[in-house]
């Protein structure tokens, strides 16, 4: 097991609860099953989280998040794609990079579609 958590997330959902405590859900990317694992292992444990949104990170954050990944997991093309259309999105600065994601995708996608039978 590693010795911090590191992975990109989506925060999906905040609830206050009558005590002031919050329960606050995020979620992944694709995990690979060793990831799922070391997830698992720290199921119910106690820990500290710090978020920091997109718009919150450095173009050092980035590449230091990046280097990060590859050294501990090594990267998969599709990863590795995500990171430069990221990095593409930072560059351009407009709306989300979900809706970013989502849009350049779906261009993909179009692409090779188009250039079958």
């Amino acid at each position: 097991m590693s010795k911090n958590l590191h992975r990109a997330v989506v925060l999906t959902k905040f609830n206050t609860k009558k005590d002031k405590s919050a329960t606050i859900t995020f979620e992944t990317l694709e995990q690979t099953p060793e990831d799922i694992g070391e997830l698992h292992g720290l199921a119910g444990t106690f820990g500290y989280l710090m978020f920091k949104s997109e718009k919150q990170l450095t173009d050092s954050e980035i590449k230091d998040i990046n280097n990060l990944e590859t050294e501990v997991h090594g990267k998969s093309k599709s990863k590795r794609l995500m990171n430069v259309m990221f990095l593409l999105h930072k560059q351009e600065g407009e709306g989300s990079f979900d809706e970013f994601y989502a849009q350049k995708m779906e261009s993909i996608i179009n692409q090779i579609k188009n250039k079958l039978e």
